[in-house]
C-alpha cells in the first residue's frame, strides 16, 4: 500500500501520519469556502437583528402562549437562540405573511426545519384552530425524531397535544395539535381519502421539507400543493388562502422559484453554522471500501475526541459492519492487553436506516460516554434530514441505494455513485460542532466527475402506483403539472398496465361542462375530464395503502376460498414491509473471513430446513407462520409460570434466540404484523372477504415486555437451536398451530397464481444457456440470486419464474423468486 499524499491547504488534528495505510492513500485539502449564489438569493439571516421579534414579544400580532405547556428549560431557548437561522425569524415570517410561496434554501444544521414551524406559530401565521401547519418528510424516522425536538423545545407535555407526527401505524395527532410532522406518503394517503376535493383546507401552511431530494412523493406533492393553492383562492373567503413553504439544503431553489410563476416565489438563504472541513481522498481506486472503513476506524482511534458518521448504502450492509465492529472492539481490547498498553476507544457502534425503531434512533442522539467513542453507520439518511451532535469524522463511500424502474412495474436496485451535492452534504457533517476531516474512499478526479444533482426520482421510477394515485383523485396523470414531466411513454406504459389489471376504463360519464384536454391544451387540470376514470375495482385498488400489483394480488385472493386470502394477506405484508423480506441475509463478504464465511453457511442452512419447494415467497410465509407459533409457544411459558417479570424475560430471550438462530428479523417481523393488521382493517371496510386468522390476536402479543425491543439490530448475538420446521415447510408440531397449517394445498397453488394476477410482467423464461432468464418482450438476461432458496448448482432450475425485483451489482440477479407453471400466466 501507498502512503498519503498531502494536498495544501489548512490542517487539523486529523491530518497525523498514519492514514496513507488505508488501500492506496488519501489526499488531503481543505473545505471551508462559502456557498456560490445567484443575486436572487436573500440572506434571511440579514434581514433582522437577532433582538428582534422574539417569541415572548408583546406585539399585538403575536397570540396568546398556548396552554397546558410545562416550564421550557432556559437553557433549551438559549440553543435555539443560537442557530443560525434565529437571526432571520422576522424575515422569515414577514416573507412567508407577504407571500402565498416561499423557497427556503438553508445549510444542513442551521435549525430551518424545527425552527421555522415554530416562528410561524408564534407569528399567528397558524390560522384558526381547526387548521395546523404541516411538515412534510421524506422519512418516518425524521417525522418522529423532529416533532419530539420541537414538543420540547415548545414545552408541550405530550406529543399529540399541540405538537404532534403521523406516519404509517403511529398517528400522534388530536384536535388540538397546531404543528404536525408527517410522512409525505401520509400526506399523500390523506390526498387520496377526498375529503376536502384537494384543497387541504386542514393546513394553513404545508411546508414540505427535504423537497432537493425530489423523492417521486415530493414531485407529486408539489403539484397537489399549487394545485390547492388555486383552489383555496377560489374560495374566497370561507377558507385563507394556503400558504407553501418550499425548503431545501441545496442550490435548487431557482427551480422551485419558478415552478410556482407567474409569480416567482422568494427565495430565503439561511447559512448554517459550518467549521473548516479537512477532505481526504484515496489515491487509488479501492477493491474493498467496506475494509477499507474498518481499517480507517482503528487509525482514527489514535485520533483526536469526536464520533465518526460512516455512510454505507443500505440495512443489510450496515447490520454486517455493526457485527464485524463489535468483533473488531473484543480484537483491540485483547491485543492491548497482550502489549500491556492503553486500549483505544471502544466503539458504541449505532445503525441508522429508515426501517429502526424508535429505541435505536434514541441511540444515535444519546450523549458518548466517556472513554469511547460514537460510530453512527448510516444510509443517505443523515445526509440532511437528520443532524447528529458531536460528528467529527465522516468516512464516505461515494455509494447510494436507488431504486429505478426495470420496466414497467418491475423495480431495479441498483448501487450507484452519488451526486457532488451529496458528497458536499455528507463532508459537512463533520462541521457542525467544531472542525472536522471527511475521508472520501474514492479518487478526487472520481469526485470531480460525478453529477452535479441527482435526477429526479420520477424521471427514473416505475410510474404505476403514481399513476394510480394521481387518476384517483380524479386527475389526469398526462395533464398534471409535473415539475418535471416524467416521460411520456413510461407514463402511458404504466397507465396501459394498469388498464389490463382492470383498474381503469374510459370516462362513461358525460364532461359536465368541463374541457377534455385534447379540446384546450391551456385549460386549468381542475377544469379537465381525465382521458380516464377508475374503475370499481381500481378505487378499490387505490384505496389499499400498496402498490397496484399487490393491491390487485390481495382482491383477486380474497375471490379464492379461505385459505388463500389468509395467505394472501399475510406474504403482502411481508412484501410491502420496507425490506421485503422477514429473512436475514448475510452479505458475502471476503472468502478470507473465516467467521463471516460461516455465518454465511448457518443462515444457508436455516434457509434450507424451512425453503419450500416452490420457492422464496411461500418459504417467506413457512418462517412467518413458524414464527408465530415460537411465539405463541413463548407466550404459554409466560401464563404458565409464577414469577411474572422474569418469565417474560425469559419468553422475550426464547423468541429472540430462536430468531438469531433461524436468521429471522424480529424488527421485520413485528413490522409485518402491524401491515398486516392496517390492511385486514381496511380490507374488512371495503367488504373484501379477508377472514382474521384465528390466532391472530393471540399472534400479536400486544403486551410485550421491554426485553422485546423489535428497534434493536437483528444479527449481533450468539446462536441457538429451535427451529421447529423442516424442509418442506412446518413439522406437526408447528403444523397442529400455525395459521398455515391446516391448508390443504400443500403447493400453494392458488395464492401463486393470485400473486402473479398482480405482476405478470414479473414472469421470466429460462435461457437456452440454462442459467438465465429473460421476461417477455425484454432483451436483458438476469440469473436467480443465490440468497434464493431456487439457487443451487444440483438441480435444473425452473423453466418459468416469477420475481419480486431485480438488482444490479456486477450483473443483474432476480430476487424473491418462485418458479411457476406457463400455464398460469394465461
Amino acid at each position: 500500500m501507498s502512503s498519503m499524499s498531502n494536498g495544501s491547504g489548512g490542517s487539523n488534528g486529523a491530518a497525523s501520519g498514519g492514514i496513507g495505510s488505508v488501500n492506496g492513500g488519501l489526499k488531503r485539502r481543505l473545505s471551508n469556502s462559502p456557498t456560490k449564489l445567484s443575486k436572487r438569493f436573500v440572506n434571511a439571516g440579514a434581514l433582522a437583528p437577532s433582538s428582534s421579534l422574539s417569541p415572548s414579544s408583546s406585539s399585538s400580532s403575536l397570540p396568546s402562549s398556548p396552554t397546558k405547556k410545562t416550564l421550557v428549560d432556559p437553557r433549551i431557548t438559549e440553543s435555539r437562540k443560537k442557530l443560525p437561522i434565529w437571526a432571520g425569524r422576522e424575515g422569515i415570517v414577514d416573507a412567508v405573511r407577504e407571500n402565498d410561496t416561499v423557497v427556503v434554501l438553508g445549510e444542513t444544521g442551521s435549525g430551518k426545519t424545527t425552527q421555522i414551524p415554530q416562528f410561524l406559530y408564534e407569528a399567528g401565521l397558524g390560522g384558526p384552530s381547526s387548521q395546523m401547519i404541516g411538515i412534510t418528510q421524506p422519512r418516518r424516522v425524521a417525522a418522529t425524531s423532529l416533532a419530539k425536538r420541537v414538543a420540547v423545545e415548545m414545552g408541550v407535555k405530550e406529543l399529540g397535544a399541540e405538537v404532534g407526527y403521523s406516519i404509517r401505524f403511529d398517528d400522534r395527532t388530536s384536535n388540538k395539535t397546531r404543528i404536525k410532522f408527517m410522512t409525505d406518503g401520509w400526506l399523500l394517503r390523506e390526498m387520496l381519502s377526498g375529503k376536502d376535493d384537494g384543497a387541504m383546507t386542514r393546513y394553513s401552511i404545508l411546508i414540505l421539507d427535504e423537497a432537493h431530494e425530489r423523492s417521486v412523493h415530493t414531485d407529486v406533492l408539489l403539484g397537489l400543493a399549487k394545485r390547492a393553492q388555486r383552489l383555496r383562492r377560489k374560495m374566497g373567503e370561507k377558507y385563507s388562502p394556503l400558504k407553501i413553504v418550499v425548503m431545501s439544503a441545496t442550490i435548487d431553489a431557482e427551480a422551485f422559484s419558478q415552478y410556482f410563476a407567474p409569480l416567482a416565489a422568494p427565495i430565503l438563504y439561511v447559512k448554517g453554522r459550518q467549521f473548516p472541513i479537512t477532505l481526504y481522498h484515496s489515491t487509488e481506486a479501492l477493491q474493498d471500501w467496506v475494509e477499507a472503513a474498518k481499517k480507517l476506524l482503528v487509525q482514527i482511534g489514535d485520533l483526536p475526541p469526536g464520533d465518526v458518521l460512516v455512510f454505507m448504502t443500505g440495512a443489510e450492509e450496515i447490520e454486517s459492519f455493526a457485527r464485524q465492529l463489535h468483533e473488531l472492539n473484543q480484537a483491540l481490547k485483547l491485543h492491548a492487553q497482550g502489549a500491556n498498553s492503553r486500549p483505544p476507544p471502544e466503539f458504541i457502534i449505532c445503525p441508522l436506516y429508515a426501517a429502526l425503531g424508535p429505541g435505536a434512533v434514541a441511540k444515535v442522539y444519546a450523549a458518548t460516554p466517556p472513554g469511547c467513542r460514537k460510530v453512527v453507520l448510516a444510509t443517505n439518511i443523515a445526509e440532511t434530514s437528520i443532524t447528529i451532535p458531536g460528528i467529527g469524522y465522516v468516512i464516505d463511500c461515494g455509494l447510494a441505494k436507488q431504486r429505478s424502474g426495470g420496466g414497467v412495474s418491475v423495480d431495479m436496485l441498483e448501487v450507484k455513485p452519488i451526486s457532488k451535492s451529496a458528497a458536499r452534504q455528507r463532508a459537512g457533517r463533520a462541521g457542525r460542532d467544531g472542525s472536522g476531516s471527511c475521508y472520501r474512499l474514492y479518487r478526487e478526479d472520481v469526485f470531480d466527475s460525478l453529477e452535479d444533482t441527482s435526477p429526479p426520482e420520477i424521471l427514473r421510477a416505475d410510474l404505476t402506483s403514481t399513476m394510480l394515485d394521481v387518476l384517483a383523485m380524479g386527475l389526469d396523470p398526462l395533464s398534471f403539472d409535473w415539475m418535471d414531466r416524467p416521460d411520456d411513454e413510461a407514463m402511458k406504459e404504466s397507465l396501459v398496465l394498469l388498464l389490463e389489471l382492470g383498474a381503469l376504463q374510459h370516462p362513461t360519464s358525460q364532461a359536465n361542462g368541463k374541457v377534455r384536454p385534447e379540446e384546450n391544451g391551456h385549460a386549468e387540470e381542475e377544469d379537465m375530464v381525465p382521458r380516464f376514470e377508475l374503475t370499481p375495482l381500481g378505487r378499490r385498488m387505490a384505496a389499499l395503502p400498496l402498490t397496484p400489483p399487490l393491491s390487485r394480488t390481495l382482491i383477486a385472493a380474497s375471490e379464492l376460498g379461505l385459505d388463500t386470502p389468509r395467505q394472501a394477506l399475510a406474504l403482502v405484508s411481508i412484501l410491502s414491509s420496507e425490506r421485503r423480506s422477514i429473512l436475514i441475509d448475510p452479505p458475502m463478504l471476503a472468502a478470507d473471513d473465516e467467521a463471516s464465511s460461516k455465518r454465511r453457511e448457518e443462515a444457508d442452512r436455516a434457509r434450507h430446513r424451512m425453503a419450500h419447494k416452490s420457492g422464496d415467497h411461500i418459504t417467506q410465509l413457512k418462517a412467518l407462520y413458524a414464527f408465530e407459533e415460537q411465539e405463541r409457544a413463548s407466550k404459554r411459558l409466560l401464563e404458565a409460570a409464577a414469577n411474572g417479570a422474569g418469565s417474560a424475560k425469559a419468553a422475550s430471550a426464547m423468541l429472540k434466540d430462536w430468531c438469531e438462530t433461524n436468521f429471522v428479523s424480529l424488527k421485520a417481523v413485528r413490522e409485518v404484523q402491524k401491515i398486516r393488521e392496517q390492511l385486514r382493517t381496511i380490507c374488512k371496510r371495503l367488504g373484501m372477504a379477508v377472514e382474521a386468522d384465528k390466532d391472530g390476536d393471540d399472534a400479536e402479543m400486544k403486551g410485550k415486555g421491554e426485553e422485546d425491543d423489535a428497534s434493536s439490530s437483528d444479527d449481533e448475538e450468539k446462536q441457538n437451536d429451535g427451529l421447529y420446521v423442516t424442509k418442506g415447510g412446518a413439522s406437526h408440531r408447528t403444523a397442529a398451530h400455525n395459521h398455515g397449517g391446516a391448508d390443504s394445498d400443500d403447493s400453494y397453488e392458488s395464492l401463486l397464481r393470485a400473486l402473479i394476477a398482480g405482476r405478470k410482467t414479473n414472469a421470466a423464461f429460462r435461457q437456452p444457456d440454462g442459467h438465465t432468464y429473460t421476461r417477455a418482450f425484454s432483451k436483458d438476461t438476469f440469473k436467480i440470486h443465490p440468497s434464493s432458496t431456487l439457487f443451487s448448482a444440483r438441480r435444473t432450475p425452473p423453466n418459468v419464474i416469477f420475481f419480486d425485483e431485480l438488482t444490479f451489482t456486477t450483473q443483474i440477479f432476480a430476487r424473491g423468486v418462485s418458479a411457476i407453471e406457463p400455464s398460469w400466466l394465461q
